[in-house]
């Protein structure tokens, strides 16, 4: 089973090895593969590697920014739905421009 820590541990990897990567590729034209050995790690990589948040409201925080982030991306790809909003809000007098407080129902 898959839990957000180990998803943040292996988000830090990526950026890890990405980071060293792009070192040896600025050095070498020809970037070598790299592989991650977790049972041979350095004590370093592991420091590196076990860095998470400081409490769970941070992380809990971060991951529902990336949510929206990422909700907020697939609506913009959305110019349709987006015009019926706004036509909708425009028949009832409103715009989506403005502070609207509308209950639930009217929604």
């Amino acid at each position: 089973m898959l839990n957000r820590r180990d998803v943040i541990k292996s988000g830090a990897a990526a950026v890890a090895v990405a980071a060293a990567v792009s070192g040896a590729a600025a050095q070498s034209a020809a970037s070598p593969e790299v592989y991650i050995d977790p049972d041979n790690l350095t004590l370093q990589q592991k420091d590196m590697l076990s860095i998470r948040f400081d409490s769970l409201d941070g992380e809990s925080h971060q991951d529902f920014v990336s949510g929206f982030k990422r909700f907020m991306v697939r609506q913009a790809a959305m110019p349709e739905s987006l015009a019926r909003t706004e036509a909708h809000l425009r028949s009832k007098g409103l715009s989506s421009l403005d502070d609207t407080d509308l209950d639930y129902e009217t929604c």
